[in-house]
């Protein structure tokens, strides 16, 4: 049906589209240059091409439209000069064909058939001629995503892929450079503080910066914005695919919860050179750094990150060691706790380098003391330091040695364990079994930092020796199977959600819980959950969850986490 005098717009049948001039926008970019054979916008779901996080499927920004994120493009890049920004190939979900200018002689081969590949061959086959394919950053069109061929889409794309390799062997180099080199992030930088300084109230606002790794660290960051419901926040994190490069993205202040899709990607320098400007622009009045964990090891870090200091306020959360110690968690290879630190002077780090890289936990530097060192100054920049327990503040400062010059203050996470009215109310020993069996609950994921050695040699123990005991684990572990193998006296739930949890230890029967962890914690949620649903903890009396039993009057400590010791304990406070 075309003309010979018109051109193609390309476009899927998922697609939604803005109600504005975003065609005359993609025409406005082909006329600008003679060389441009097609022309792809941004969208949620486009692969390179997509906003805010390439190559990620996510949704609109949040409360806009189509036509107002469309809108918000044109506004955040209006005074942005024109530059061609080349990508390897178009994306067919919305592509203007400029068929007038590379030919209708080559368009689709249909050896591609139903769906997937086509576009790609036909842009490498537009790239032969001397044309190149042209991203368009100042149009949005919306795309709901496999939606034609839902059912066949897996085997689709790993047939036409196949074809299309071997038709164009430089495509996938191609693509993987654009990917590295991201052309677009610029600016989909741009966009994104816009959008943030629109949505922003002229009010305070905080910026998180922690790691991806969840766990009570990103617990203590969701309840600690909501206790600032007047302020806006952002958290700052390693991007999990890319070494070197950040996530500034939203935090939503109704749930406490990272919106992924709102984010602006930075290098960590770039965030630390324009991190005066950022916290201009986003009202910064405050700082606050949970972990430095997977960021990059470059220089001195601690004096890079304590230049932050000089624009706002920094205030330091320790959650674990990595200030001080190579393992953020004092465990030698073995798993042992070194009570003790290093000498300042040692530069024997193999029990780090027994590890593989990936496997490291902290950011190494050459000698204990130089790591220590490496992250001083953050803490020393900071106007304040909290440790969530004595112990931890204590453990910290030891570490430190003579080469600390700062205060540290501590302030529980919670209220847990601390009100005696409420803990003198709960549930306390001796507790009935039921059907003679004494039934013993172990929360959240647990791994070697939380003791799954002693955990897997307890429950061989109770198994072996046909106790009355019955382990209840609420979560999962590093060693399901092994667990597994004990027969009837070991139950694990696997993952659970919040919602979840108060049905499961409900339905354990348990009245107690084991806190096995073979390293001084610095906190431990997972004793809240006890404290909070009358559950009698048993924990070995070491670091925060010993301070916290003893602070509390509620709960057995033990002084020598042994299984005899331990099967001991839970046999007296089950007494037949």
């Amino acid at each position: 049906f075309k003309k010979p005098d018109e051109d193609i717009l390309l476009v899927n049948s998922d697609i939604i589209a803005p109600n504005s001039n975003w065609i005359d926008r993609m025409y406005d970019l082909a006329r600008s240059n003679d060389v441009i054979g097609t022309v792809t916008p941004l969208s949620n779901k486009a692969t390179i091409f997509s906003f805010p996080i390439p190559n990620v499927e996510q949704e609109r920004l949040q409360g806009l439209s189509t036509t107002e994120q469309d809108n918000l493009f044109v506004d955040a890049l209006s005074d942005e000069p024109r530059h061609l920004i080349e990508a390897p190939t178009c994306h067919g979900f919305c592509a203007l064909l400029l068929t007038t200018r590379i030919g209708e002689a080559i368009l689709f081969d249909p050896q591609y058939g139903k769906g997937y590949g086509e576009e790609n061959d036909l842009s490498m086959r537009i790239r032969d001629k001397g044309f190149i394919n042209a991203a368009c950053p100042n149009v949005f069109v919306y795309h709901h995503e496999s939606v034609s061929f839902s059912q066949e889409k897996h085997a689709f794309i790993k047939k036409n892929l196949e074809i299309l390799g071997e038709s164009h062997p430089d495509y996938h180099q191609l693509v993987h450079a654009f990917i590295e080199l991201d052309p677009l992030r610029q600016s989909r930088n741009k966009i994104m503080r816009r959008y943030f300084q629109e949505r922003l109230s002229p009010k305070e606002s905080t910026v998180q910066i922690s790691h991806f790794r969840g766990g009570g660290t990103d617990k203590y960051v969701r309840e600690s914005i909501n206790i600032r419901v007047n302020q806006s926040h952002f958290a700052l994190r390693p991007d999990p695919t890319k070494p070197g490069m950040v996530q500034l993205s939203a935090i939503c202040r109704n749930t406490g919860k990272v919106a992924f899709n709102e984010c602006i990607l930075l290098t960590e320098h770039e965030f630390l050179d324009e991190s005066p400007r950022l916290f201009e622009d986003f009202h910064v009045s405050e700082v606050v750094i949970h972990s430095l964990i997977d960021y990059l090891p470059f220089g001195n870090v601690g004096k890079a990150w304590g230049t932050i200091s000089q624009y706002t306020k920094l205030t330091t959360v320790i959650h674990d060691y990595h200030w001080v110690s190579q393992n953020e968690d004092l465990l030698d290879r073995k798993g042992v706790f070194r009570k003790n630190p290093p000498p300042t002077s040692c530069s024997d780090i193999a029990m780090i380098s027994q590890y593989p890289p990936s496997n490291h936990n902290s950011i190494l530097a050459r000698t204990p003391s130089e790591h220590s060192l490496c992250f001083f100054e953050v803490l020393e920049r900071s106007a304040s330091v909290i440790a969530p327990s004595d112990s931890a503040r204590l453990v910290l400062l030891k570490y430190a040695g003579q080469a600390r010059s700062f205060k540290i203050h501590t302030a529980y996470h919670d209220n847990s364990g601390i009100s005696r009215n409420f803990l003198n109310s709960c549930n306390r020993p001796p507790f009935k079994r039921v059907g003679g069996i004494a039934h013993v609950i172990v929360i959240g994921a647990i791994g070697p930092n939380k003791g799954i050695d002693l955990l897997c040699d307890l429950c061989r123990h109770i198994n072996a020796r046909s106790l009355p005991i019955k382990i209840h684990i609420i979560g999962h572990t590093s060693s399901d199977e092994i667990l597994q193998s004990h027969g009837e006296s070991v139950v694990i739930s696997g993952k659970y959600t919040e919602k979840e949890l108060l049905g499961l230890l409900r339905a354990s029967k348990g009245k107690c819980a084991l806190f096995l962890s073979p390293w001084p914690e610095t906190y431990s949620y997972t004793l809240s959950i006890a404290f909070e649903n009358n559950i009698w903890p048993i924990a070995i009396n070491l670091g925060a969850p010993g301070e916290r039993i003893a602070k509390a009057g509620y709960g057995s400590l033990l002084e020598a986490p042994t299984v005899d010791a331990i099967t001991r304990k839970i046999l007296e406070i089950h007494p037949e």
